[in-house]
């Protein structure tokens, strides 16, 4: 049947996609790589952006730190290998131009981006891959509409191909699909309640250091 056909196009690539996702993991090489990267970042993080309990490294103390970071840079060029590019340009500016608070924020900022990368490519818990999995939830919550939609249009144009028990098997399958598609709408609802909440500290958070 044709509600048959639109299930296995909207679903197929969708499951395929989920599971190529989670099949290609790094290698063992790269990922001890990485592992360092994490290591070196998560310092980075706890002496210069956020403290174990995540709360704001105090501005004076943040740049004190970023100097000593940019010390042993000059020191190991190792240290450099790990750094990512962006977050490596800004301590390059801040050797020679000194530290302004709206530098320190954007090193900040740069860190924690850099550090969710890292987290997501370890495969440890990250805004970035909840972010991920919100993106799925999304995609399937699509697919599973475009379904219905697709379901109910083709009876309505077929009446005459189908018997009742075929109608009334459709009717529970459209409502089973129906229930999920409003779970899944329910969890993307309070999770972009939660997602609204956190921009806005975050932007006070930026306003806040640059504003120092």
């Amino acid at each position: 049947m044709q509600f048959i056909k639109t299930l296995s196009v909207t679903l197929i690539p969708l499951f395929i996609s989920i599971y190529l996702n989670r099949k290609y993991q790094l290698a063992d090489k790269d990922r001890t790589i990485v592992e360092k990267q994490f290591e070196i970042y998560n310092l980075l993080y706890l002496n210069i952006a956020r403290d174990t309990l995540n709360q704001p490294i105090n501005g004076n103390l943040a740049k004190t730190n970023i100097i000593k970071l940019i010390k042993e840079m000059q020191k190991s060029t190792t240290l450099c290998n790990f750094l990512g590019p962006k977050l490596y340009e800004y301590l390059l500016f801040c050797n020679s131009n000194g530290i302004s608070n709206s530098t320190l924020g954007s090193i900040q900022l740069q860190i924690e981006s850099d550090l969710e990368q890292i987290k997501y490519k370890l495969g440890y818990p990250c805004k970035l891959k909840y972010k991920n999995r919100l993106m799925q939830y999304l995609a399937i919550l699509i697919s599973l509409i475009y379904i219905i939609i697709n379901i109910v249009k083709e009876i309505n144009e077929n009446k005459a191909l189908y018997s009742q028990t075929s109608k009334l098997l459709i009717t529970y399958v459209c409502s089973i699909l129906f229930i999920v598609s409003c779970y899944i709408f329910w969890i993307l609802l309070n999770n972009c309640i939660f997602i609204k909440k956190y921009i806005e500290v975050a932007k006070t958070y930026v306003k806040n250091k640059v504003e120092k």
